[in-house]
């Protein structure tokens, strides 16, 4: 945890303690961004996975129609 020490009547640090704060929010959520990507990439995976067990093999799982 950071700490910052401030003075509203001097203005000491206020611009630099401001940017830091910033900067560590800004760090918080690229990191839940990034968590959520990936967990949303590995459900994506799974569910295609699924979709392929769920498929029988061979011609009959062929998206072509024979019209003979």
């Amino acid at each position: 945890m950071d700490f910052c020490e401030t003075s509203a009547c001097t203005i000491l640090n206020t611009k630099e303690t401001s940017m830091r704060l910033t900067e560590l929010v800004l760090q918080a959520q690229r990191k839940e961004l990034d968590g959520l990507r990936t967990l949303a990439s590995n459900e994506l995976a799974l569910a295609e996975l699924e979709e392929e067990e769920g498929k029988p093999k061979g011609p009959a799982n062929s998206s072509k129609t024979c019209l003979c």
